[in-house]
């Protein structure tokens, strides 16, 4: 695991070292073990590298034969070794043991779709020496980052946005477009960027830049619908049992690979929980599992981790997370780049950080509920088309008594403003932050006319016409692994875990896991108000059965109980400063109304307020150039974290289970 960044000139030019060096120093949390370097006649090529295999002679960069091909790469190739064979079999002569290099073989063999030979997780930059020749190129499923800023013969790229801003060519300039895809979402999805001109390359893609041409190709996507995935019909569920199991328990023995310690995420849930369970089969050791929790029982899973890991016999610790943890975020603020609303990312950072004081390799289990309809919000989907097919005066009516006389909560209310529009504007609206309408309301007359031409549901709307040909939950599901997946959760776990340099590997989304996965039908994952049937028939066997019928509860913070108590009088304070005004984005009375109205318990309006808060911090501490205006002072950060060996965590009390 690595973080890349360098320069490309496809003209030639002599390049500087030392400013090569300054953009690999920047992100050198992402490799803290050695940096490296190539200069030549069109590329700088800068690597820093944390040391997972071949810790003696995988160093990078790494070249061919006649060093005519050149390549720095972060992420892992499971399948290096199958590839390696194959190539020397055809002649190619390898200088050492990393996966690394079959890259530069796999390119001289099969030219510019390479990539498609490989089973892995990975961000490239490859340059031809013969054709002068760059390449980028990031993994299937977006699990690493890759950004790139092409301005006239030259492209800068990085595995942060950091790398390029340290590149110094780059004006900083807002993308107003990329600011509206936030607040609709949560996150900024590719190719857009908070930067005007840098961009993200999408998964599943490559760029190619030859004579100062650059093409974006995409290289893989699913196919489930027609041809290869379906073929028109579907199997019985034992068929998909066995095989979800098999390629599952494949995936995790892949990502077992490392010449350093390894460990897993654990929440107690049915994803982290079946990693853990092959894992325990796999390993001759026990495993060492992390959790985090809250003093908030709605949001504590520790329960639920430590009965699995009793259940496992692991090698288990924990850690509890305080509303002090606030302090963390002018951090994350620095580490993501860009604005970023989870607020997930305090947890996941939390539990990055845990898992790194003992291993430098981590299993998580993101991917399962993308790929076999884990969220809850598709069972309300489906609860959604039932209800919106009730006349429109009785719509009218209900919505009439909204707020009147009527005590209903805030998601029904939402749930009832929604049900007049389509089934894909509900959808979009359900899933993000502010909805268009909340838009128009927050933004400032001057910032409206900036984005008054742009349909931030485009992004959405482009996947969902991709997929039209299938069934509305499995177009829901394309979605949400397009979208939702790489630019939320990938980036939020990518960024948290190697600000810690902790590598974190996905078995979920193995693609060709992913690759039937998707390609099985969705009423086998959606059923009889049940998420994730057929995973959970696939793994009830391994695991006990309070974990089979756990109801989901996502990984998330008290961040509505926080903004109330503790964090209130910072929230407001951020968001009624005179720099937040001052900008002239938003409108302030609708913000200070936001405020008060969450205050005052008449709506849960965290995920907007927090959203505005990292967006303001992102401003003062990123585009400014400031110091990111200050957290409770008097909060000092307050985390409790405790270990239990597999003995010990034997004499821990786990209802509903016999002591193995």
């Amino acid at each position: 695991m690595c973080g890349i960044a360098g320069i490309y000139h496809h003209s030639g030019n002599s390049f500087s070292k030392d400013v090569l060096k300054g953009m690999t120093d920047v992100i050198a949390h992402r490799g803290p073990d050695e940096d490296g370097f190539f200069l030549g006649e069109s590329v700088a090529l800068g690597i820093r590298r944390l040391k997972i295999i071949d810790l003696i002679t995988g160093s990078q960069p790494i070249h061919n034969e006649d060093k005519t091909v050149w390549t720095v790469f972060n992420g892992e190739i499971y399948n290096h070794r199958e590839l390696r064979k194959e190539l020397e079999a055809k002649g190619h002569r390898f200088y050492t043991k990393t996966d690394t290099e079959v890259i530069v073989h796999l390119y001289e063999e099969y030219g510019e779709e390479f990539m498609c030979k490989l089973n892995g997780m990975f961000a490239i930059a490859l340059w031809d020496r013969r054709t002068n020749a760059f390449l980028l190129v990031r993994d299937r499923l977006g699990i690493k980052p890759l950004f790139y800023y092409p301005k006239g013969d030259r492209i800068v790229f990085g595995s942060e946005m950091k790398s390029i801003l340290k590149e110094g060519s780059y004006q900083k300039q807002l993308c107003r477009e990329a600011l509206d895809l936030y607040l609709a979402y949560g996150y900024i999805p590719a190719p857009y960027t908070i930067f005007e001109g840098i961009k993200k390359l999408t998964p599943g893609s490559y760029l190619v830049s030859r004579h100062g041409d650059i093409q974006v190709k995409q290289y893989w996507d699913i196919v489930s619908w027609n041809g290869d995935g379906r073929n028109g019909k579907s199997h019985d569920e034992q068929y998909y049992e066995e095989r979800i199991r098999d390629m599952l328990r494949l995936s995790v023995k892949r990502r077992l690979m490392s010449d350093v310690p390894l460990g897993a995420f654990l929440s107690g849930g049915i994803d982290s929980s079946s990693v853990v369970a092959f894992m325990t089969q796999l390993m001759d050791q026990p495993v060492k599992t992390f959790s985090i929790g809250f003093e908030e029982s709605d949001y504590n899973e520790l329960s639920d981790a430590r009965r699995i890991a009793k259940y496992f016999g692991t090698d288990h610790t924990e850690l509890i997370v305080k509303p002090s943890a606030i302090e963390l975020l002018p951090k994350l603020v620095w580490a993501y780049d860009e604005p970023f609303a989870d607020s997930s990312a305090i947890p996941t950072y939390h539990v990055s950080k845990l898992a790194r004081e003992h291993v430098t390799v981590a299993l998580s289990g993101d991917g399962g509920d993308e790929i076999f309809g884990g969220y809850t919000r598709y069972l309300e989907d489906t609860k959604d088309q039932v209800l919106s097919k009730l006349p429109g005066c009785i719509r009218k009516k209900v919505l009439g008594m909204i707020g009147k006389h009527m005590p209903i909560n805030m998601r029904m209310k939402k749930f009832l403003e929604y049900i007049g529009k389509s089934k894909e504007q509900r959808y979009f609206q359900r899933t993000g932050i502010f909805s268009s309408e909340m838009r128009e309301r927050l933004y400032s007359d001057d910032a409206q006319e900036m984005v008054v031409n742009f349909n931030s549901y485009g992004v959405s709307e482009a996947q969902l016409e991709k997929s039209a040909e299938a069934p509305f939950m499995e177009q829901l599901l394309y979605l949400d692994l397009k979208t939702y997946l790489p630019y939320d959760i990938l980036t939020k776990v990518d960024i948290a875990s190697m600000v810690n340099s902790l590598e974190v590997r996905v078995p979920f989304l193995d693609h060709e896991l992913v690759e039937f996965g998707m390609s099985i039908p969705s009423d086998f994952k959606v059923r009889s108000n049940m998420t994730k049937y057929i995973l959970k028939r696939a793994v009830k066997d391994l695991l006990p059965p309070e974990c089979i019928t756990k109801k989901k509860q996502g990984f998330g913070v008290p961040l509505e109980h926080w903004l109330r108590h503790e964090l209130k009088d910072f929230s407001f304070d951020i968001l009624t400063c005179k720099t937040f005004n001052d900008r002239g984005l938003f409108n302030r009375s609708f913000v200070e109304n936001l405020l008060q109205e969450h205050n005052r318990r008449r709506g849960d309006y965290s995920p907007m307020i927090w959203s505005l808060i990292s967006l303001e911090m992102w401003c003062q501490n990123i585009l400014d150039d400031e110091p990111v205006t200050s957290c409770p002072s008097d909060l000092s950060p307050t985390m409790t974290s405790q270990s239990f060996s597999p003995s010990a965590v034997s004499d821990i009390p786990v209802p509903g289970h016999k002591t193995m």
